[in-house]
């Protein structure tokens, strides 16, 4: 009987087990099947039918716990989600699937590829630093052993090699993205893998850092090997694009012309012609026979390319830029009536209002240019105030003069209009900007030289502040809040909010810096020339006051004091100042003056001139919200800012504050608690791109599992906050990529916080060592709180500092103190009194009061 029950037990537990295992083997082969379908499928793009399959064997791969074959899955929901969704949203499936990855112990080609199109995804979204960390964790994958022999190894290597190269080359860095390049060549021939991407991401880091000769050997192989037939028709382009604009840059015209025109003959073959367009390479072949000054070879090019145009049908935008060349080369003729004629009918081209040609002064009704071309308009208006000049200056007659006015004028207010709109032909570019606004502020000087008229005056000062609103709304058309720029009082909030101030204005124009300057006495508009001497001087001070071991270039100091500045600072008024372009990079207060033996730090308090919208009131919460994200570890892609957790306490002991460190300093927490609080402090990692301040951004804490997107702050994002601060301060700003030219990634970061509703904010102009940020600002908040103007608390912190060194001469230097500037409204911070002090001085009143009655009673009884 025993043994019987013991087989009967037996039994029951082997059907107990063999029946999940069956199931297992079941689902394991739908998901299977599932997953080939899905592959099969996405070959041919067909999207709708992939996605649904994907997911069901997910479900499958995550019923069974098989974390190999689930990131396989997310990988391939990811290639889906390129063709169905917009790419905020591709690293989605990628970082679900890195969740998975942990569980995988062994090296795989499945980790190589999950990093690899995380990297990919992060070089699509420019995250640089994001792509470089899984490049480098693919590669130090394949650098192993164990992946040698897996049949993907050799191409995803090469791949891999393209792939930081090309992010190097992102961030300006050719000298390793070279190295890059040929490492993946090298492979790609080595293996007889496709050798196309590679090779032209070598050939163009030859041509960007002029290595003449390995151009030049390239060149030949890729003639003698005959590429142009063998290889990619997108490849065979871009190969001889980069070498026509090297030999361009290089002014070697003939050359870049032959090189153009056998571009052109491969156009006719059958492979090429879907590919390239002839008039837009004859629009190029136009162009370097204007660089060479063979203006009527030029036009003669243009004319056949418009003929082929008009045969065409091409889209009027096209057609209104090819008229606009034909102008400009016969006004390069002294072509006058051509040039006119041609103006004028892309005028008519891009608006569809007919214009009559033979009118010169006709104005542009810019109410009726809705389906025009924006940017090609603004340039049209542009070239006829260029022609107005030429107009004047050949008859004298002054109506060509205020033509000319009336042209820039327009185009001022079209730039306005481009802020509000969100179309990709309503960009704005720096040419176009300077173009305007420099002649623009170069007529209102030489009418202010001729009547000294406030009229005069003042509408130069809008129009410079006016400027400096309109790119903001440029560089950012998907955050911007539309508003009509002419109902926001610029000149009166820059007199209420500076009253009392000394005021200067600057504008560098394309060969003079313009300066508007006023306070309760005075006013001045100057036109200084823009030497070479001195774009030298202020390129070497912003340069050296970042290097620690860079002495002081007194003579560049002096020259930059003495001929922008010296002038116009008074030593008893504090200075508010609204810098640009290079001058941005310029801590002002940090310049030296010689004779004085000083800084300008002891002479007058600095703060920074803010574009704003209506002044508002800011919060009295008194509630200051700090955070630091690295205080005490290192982030995935940042690292650790080991004296911020001292920063944070030092700034605590002040007021009431939330305080999040480390973990809790996430991006959350900072949304959950920005708009109520009345100073916000990061001791963070931000980083200011210069060459796109869009792409700027405040860095929260991170995790590897979380897409960096929800652990940063980008500068569109801080645009659409709705703040209540009195201050924002960021004690850890940086330089991100790009070449250090404009000084536009800080200033932008500024007046984002602005425009979001900050009343001021504190941010460095580059890192400025732990150490140094902790002491200068445990200063700023020192002073800060005792009711002492922002402006005037940093001056006094950045003073503290130098004279606890006096006995340190080498810390001194600009690069451990000037970095940090202030920004907009710079009057004290509002301060609320706790309730329990303001009700313990009311009941302190009342006892007092009581006490002095009752002795009053006593004694009169007496």
């Amino acid at each position: 009987m025993l043994c019987v029950l013991g087989c009967i037990w037996c039994t029951t537990e082997i059907v107990a087990q063999t029946v999940p295992s069956s199931q297992n083997r079941i689902d394991r082969e739908a998901a299977d099947i599932y997953f080939a379908q899905a592959k099969t499928v996405l070959k041919k793009r067909d999207t709708d039918t992939a996605l649904p399959l994907i997911h069901k064997a997910d479900s499958l791969y995550q019923k069974l716990v098989l974390p190999e074959e689930i990131i396989e899955t997310k990988l391939l929901e990811y290639r889906c989600f390129n063709f169905l969704k917009p790419i905020s949203e591709w690293s989605t499936p990628l970082y679900q699937a890195l969740s998975f990855e942990k569980e995988l112990e062994k090296p795989s080609m499945t980790k190589v590829k999950l990093y690899a199109a995380l990297s990919t995804n992060a070089s699509l979204n420019n995250q640089s630093t994001v792509a470089y960390y899984y490049g480098s964790k693919a590669l130090s994958l394949l650098q192993g052993e164990h992946l040698t022999k897996d049949p993907e190894y050799q191409a995803f290597y090469m791949s891999i090699l393209y792939r930081m190269g090309k992010t190097e080359e992102f961030q300006y860095n050719y000298k390793k993205a070279e190295n890059f390049y040929r490492q993946s060549l090298e492979k790609a021939r080595k293996h007889k893998l496709p050798f196309y991407l590679s090779y032209g991401g070598l050939f163009k880091t030859y041509t960007l850092t002029n290595q003449h000769q390995k151009v030049t050997k390239m060149i030949e192989e890729f003639e003698t090997k005959k590429y142009a037939q063998s290889q990619p028709s997108f490849f065979v382009y871009d190969f001889y694009s980069y070498h026509i604009d090297y030999l361009i840059k290089n002014s070697l015209y003939d050359k870049a012309i032959k090189q153009s025109l056998t571009l052109k003959k491969l156009r006719d073959t059958d492979k090429f012609k879907s590919h390239f367009s002839e008039w837009f390479l004859s629009e190029r072949i136009a162009d370097i026979h204007n660089l060479q000054g063979n203006h009527q070879e030029a036009i003669n090019e243009l004319l056949s390319t418009k003929a082929l145009q008009e045969s065409l049908e091409i889209r009027n935008t096209e057609r209104a830029a090819l008229l606009i060349k034909l102008a400009k080369y016969y006004l390069d003729l002294n072509d006058y009536k051509n040039a006119q004629y041609y103006s004028e009918e892309a005028l008519t081209v891009n608006t569809k209002i007919q214009r009559d040609t033979t009118i010169f002064h006709m104005p542009l009704d810019l109410d009726n240019i809705e389906k025009a071309h924006k940017n090609i308009l603004l340039d049209n208006l542009l070239f006829k105030a260029q022609l107005a000049e030429a107009f004047y200056t050949k008859t004298k007659d002054n109506t060509y003069l205020k033509t000319k006015k009336q042209s820039y004028t327009t185009a001022h207010e079209l730039i306005k209009l481009m802020g509000g709109i969100s179309d990709e032909d309503a960009f704005l570019d720096e040419t176009q900007f300077k173009n305007v606004y420099g002649n623009l502020m170069q007529l209102y000087q030489q009418e202010w030289q001729t009547n000294k008229e406030q009229k005069t005056f003042d509408s130069a000062l809008e129009l410079r502040l006016q400027s400096q609103y309109v790119t903001i709304l440029n560089e950012l058309k998907d955050a911007q809040q539309h508003k009509d720029i002419d109902s926001i009082p610029f000149i009166k909030n820059s007199r209420t909010t500076y009253e009392g101030y000394n005021k200067l204005y600057y504008f560098w124009g394309q060969e003079a810096i313009y300066v508007l300057h006023e306070n309760d006495t005075i006013q001045h508009f100057d036109k200084i020339p823009l030497t070479t001497e001195l774009e030298i001087a202020i390129d070497k001070v912003s340069s050296d006051v970042r290097e620690i071991n860079t002495p002081i270039h007194k003579e560049s100091h002096q020259l930059i004091y003495k001929t922008l500045f010296e002038k116009y600072i008074r030593p008893d008024t504090k200075t508010a100042i609204l810098l640009d372009d290079k001058l941005h990079l310029i801590p002002i207060s940090s310049l030296w003056i010689e004779e004085e033996n000083k800084y300008l730090l002891a002479k007058t308090s600095i703060v920074h001139i803010t574009t704003t919208r209506d002044q508002e009131e800011t919060s009295t919460s008194n509630q200051a919200l700090l955070m630091a994200p690295f205080a005490t570890r290192q982030g995935v892609f940042n690292n650790r800012l080991s004296k911020s957790a001292d920063e944070i306490k030092a700034i605590g002991q002040y007021g009431n504050h939330k305080t999040y460190l480390d973990q809790q300093a996430s991006k959350t927490s900072f949304l959950n608690n920005v708009t109520t609080a009345s100073i916000i402090h990061l001791a963070t990692h931000a980083t200011t791109n210069t060459e796109e301040p869009v792409l700027s951004k405040i860095q929260f804490y991170e995790e590897e599992a979380i897409d960096p997107t929800r652990t940063s702050l980008t500068l569109s994002e801080i645009y659409d906050l709705k703040l209540n601060a009195d201050l924002v301060t960021l004690s850890a700003c940086e330089t991100g990529i790009g070449k250090e030219i404009k000084g536009k990634g800080i200033q932008s970061m500024a007046n984002a916080f602005t425009h979001a509703g900050a009343a001021s904010t504190v941010m460095s102009l580059w890192k400025v060592p732990d150490t140094e940020t902790t002491a200068i600002m445990t200063g700023f908040y020192t002073h800060l709180y005792k009711g002492i103007p922002k402006d005037e608390a940093l001056r006094l912190a950045k003073q503290d500092y130098l004279d606890a060194h006096t006995e340190y001469p080498a810390l001194q230097h600009p690069y451990y103190w000037s970095g940090f500037v202030i920004s907009g409204d710079p009057t004290p911070i509002h301060q609320k009194e706790q309730s329990w002090k303001k009700w313990g001085l009311i009941l302190g009143g009342i006892f007092l009061l009581l006490f002095i009655s009752k002795k009053l009673l006593f004694q009169r009884f007496q």
